[in-house]
């Protein structure tokens, strides 16, 4: 059964730095940062339930920073303080009033309050998200590991390592040499070269 009337009395921020596990993009190729920041956030309300969310910080993709979302969201929680955390709708048209919509450097904020929202209207109702969107597609998940750019030898032990570890799906990250220094038939080798090790 659904707890209704409910409000939102805070949106406490929590920003944290995760390290990445990725391998970096070195050499001539772009560069995947070591740290990588995140706002995690709790929406509290007047019986004590407390719903979870997280923002990305990506400013390579999103065009946000750390400061950006928490200022973001001290903004939301402001326009948002004693408003029924069960109006998703009416909670995206305050954002959307104050922030506007469509920008990229608003959208990672935006979720985070969509998610805690969402995390709310379960525990209100003792189900979990996915049965208010209708139903799960699957009890569990593979995990997927990233190969990055580096000679076919050491895509193949980094292959190997992943599959040891218990990841039961590769994502190989091929064609920045073309892309880098051309279509030839030595980097389309180069590449083809990266795919039989790893394959093999």
């Amino acid at each position: 059964m659904c707890l209704f009337a409910l409000r939102i009395t805070e949106i406490e921020t929590i920003p944290i730095a995760l390290t990445s596990s990725k391998e970096g993009w070195g050499r001539s190729y772009f560069f995947w940062p070591a740290r990588i920041e995140e706002v995690l956030i709790k929406i509290h309300t007047s019986n004590g339930l407390v719903g979870y969310g997280e923002s990305h910080v990506e400013p390579w993709y999103y065009g946000n920073t750390l400061e950006h979302d928490v200022s973001l969201l001290r903004l939301y929680e402001s326009k948002l303080k004693g408003e029924d955390p069960s109006n998703l709708v009416g909670a995206h048209q305050l954002m959307t009033k104050y922030v506007g919509r469509g920008g990229p450097t608003s959208e990672s904020a935006r979720s985070a309050v969509d998610m805690a929202l969402y995390d709310l209207s379960g525990k209100s109702c003792g189900v979990p998200v996915h049965k208010l969107l209708g139903g799960n597609l699957r009890d569990t998940f593979d995990l997927k590991g990233e190969l990055y750019l580096s000679t076919p030898e050491e895509m193949a032990r980094s292959a190997a390592d992943y599959i040891n570890r218990g990841y039961g799906g590769l994502k190989i990250k091929i064609a920045l040499e073309i892309e880098s220094r051309g279509w030839s038939l030595e980097t389309a080798k180069i590449e083809m070269a990266k795919l039989v090790k790893v394959l093999n």
